[in-house]
């Protein structure tokens, strides 16, 4: 599977983040076998936030060189907080979706709302395609001397918003976005990103620092992924005796632990137990009991 990640910003301020987090991006790629691809500066643009446009040019960059995969992008205050995620197996049955994220948390939720800061776009899904082209265009309508004006940033053009656009112009988009919290953004399970609205910048940089050393150090803890897959085990083998009244078999469990492994939660394994019809004819066998 064809997986890039990105990560750009400006070199006079955000850079310090991106050194940070790049570390954890840069070693998962390496650990996968993915690509990276860092851009520091502007591409567009006089002033440093301009280089959040740069991810418009690089991703239709990607569209037109007709790469036909997937591209992870990343902000430079976003990092990989769960280095042995599987993501290959994640994507491995959404080659159906264009584009999957998180929303932003704008109230009410729009079906269209994804933080463009951490996003998985599907570069070979006609929808993907047509809505890169449609957010190009929206940047490339915008003259230079107009856009090196800009006094603050989003004052001529937001890269969020008009993605947001795009995306709401693009027919089949709807049915073509996946949100997804638990996997991308905030406390995401394994893209995590520490936003401006969080605390101030220094303290974002401290955040950020702390939590990389922290997946860094677990990572190049030979034991770290064993003891993770033993928890595992037991809390699934728990899930079988209370629920289910019974030892696993071995196909079920090691079904239920690859599962996890690729970034279910414990919750949702929790669920699909639960709902299941042998649960369903199990538990008032098992309420008697007690």
């Amino acid at each position: 599977m064809k997986i890039v990640f990105i990560q750009t910003c400006d070199v006079q301020r955000y850079m310090r983040m991106q050194e940070i987090t790049r570390k954890t991006i840069a070693s998962y790629c390496e650990r996968n076998n993915f690509m990276y691809h860092s851009v520091l500066g502007l591409i567009r643009g006089g002033q440093p936030w301009h280089a959040a446009l740069n991810r418009i040019p690089i991703i239709s960059g990607y569209i037109n060189d007709k790469y036909d995969g997937w591209i992870v992008y990343l902000d430079a205050d976003a990092y990989i907080a769960d280095m042995s995620f599987d993501l290959e197996s994640y994507l491995s049955d959404k080659s159906d979706y264009a584009l999957i994220g998180a929303p932003s948390g704008a109230q009410p939720p729009r079906w269209w709302d994804i933080n463009n800061g951490v996003f998985a776009l599907n570069a070979r899904h006609p929808v993907a395609i047509e809505m890169v082209y449609r957010w190009r265009e929206k940047l490339d309508v915008v003259p230079d001397s107009i856009l090196r004006s800009e006094d603050c940033w989003g004052a001529v053009i937001d890269d969020q918003a008009i993605m947001h656009e795009a995306i709401q112009e693009t027919l089949g988009a709807e049915q073509s976005l996946l949100h997804d919290s638990d996997t991308f953004n905030w406390n995401a399970n394994f893209i995590r990103q520490v936003i401006r609205a969080n605390s101030d910048f220094e303290s974002r940089i401290k955040i950020l620092a702390d939590a990389v050393d922290n997946v860094l150090q677990n990572n190049n803890n030979p034991n770290n992924k064993d003891n993770i897959r033993t928890t595992n085990h037991e809390i699934i083998t728990a899930f079988y005796r209370v629920l289910l009244g019974r030892e696993p078999d071995d196909h079920g469990l090691q079904n239920a632990i690859a599962k996890l492994d690729s970034g279910t939660s414990f919750e949702d394994e929790l669920r699909a137990c639960v709902t299941s019809d042998e649960c369903r004819q199990a538990l008032p066998r098992l309420w008697r009991s007690r």
